[in-house]
C-alpha cells in the first residue's frame, strides 16, 4: 500500500471519528438543554399547588405525567403529594367532589413508590395519621366515607410493608 493511500485512509478515519464525536456531543448538549427546560417547566408548574382545587388538579396531572420521567425528583414529588393530601384531609368542611378525585390520585401516586425508599416513611406516616384523625373524628363527607378513609390508610400502610 502506498504512503498516499495510507495517508488518505488515516485522514478519512480521523475525519469519521471527528464527525461521530461531534454528533455525540451535539446530542449530549441537546439532551442537557431538553432536561433543563423540562426541570424549569416542572418547577414553574409546582406553583399551581398553591391555588385551589382546579390548579391542584392540573399540578397532579403534571406530576403524574413526569413521575417516571424524572426519578431524581421523586422525593420532592412524595413530599409535595403527602402535604397536599394532608391539606385536603385536614379541612374542616366537607371535601368537594373534585378534591375527592384529587385525593384518590394522590393516593394512587403515593402507593406506587417502592418500599425501598424508606426515607419517605415519615411523610407517609403524617398523611396516614391525618387520615386516621379525620376518620376518628367522624368527619367523613359524601364521598369521603369512613370506608374510603380506611381504604386509603390500608393502601398507604401496605406500601410501607412491601
Amino acid at each position: 500500500m502506498s504512503p498516499e493511500i495510507l495517508a488518505a485512509i488515516i485522514t478519512g478515519l480521523v475525519g469519521l471519528a471527528s464527525l461521530v464525536s461531534g454528533a455525540f456531543f451535539t446530542y449530549l448538549g441537546y439532551r442537557e438543554r431538553r432536561d433543563n427546560a423540562l426541570r424549569e417547566a416542572v418547577f414553574r408548574e409546582l406553583a399551581l399547588f398553591g391555588g385551589g382545587v382546579q390548579k391542584r388538579n392540573i399540578g397532579l396531572s403534571m406530576i403524574g405525567h413526569f413521575w417516571g420521567q424524572m426519578p431524581e425528583l421523586e422525593g420532592l414529588f412524595v413530599r409535595l403529594l403527602t402535604n397536599q393530601g394532608i391539606y385536603i384531609v385536614a379541612k374542616d368542611e366537607p371535601v368537594e367532589p373534585h378534591e375527592f378525585s384529587n385525593m384518590e390520585r394522590i393516593i394512587r401516586l403515593l402507593e406506587s413508590v417502592p418500599k425501598i425508599k424508606s426515607e419517605y416513611d415519615p411523610f407517609y406516616d403524617e398523611l396516614i395519621e391525618e387520615l386516621k384523625k379525620r376518620n376518628k373524628e367522624g368527619r367523613s363527607g359524601s364521598r369521603m366515607t369512613a370506608e374510603v378513609l380506611d381504604d386509603w390508610i390500608g393502601r398507604l400502610e401496605f406500601r410501607k410493608k412491601r
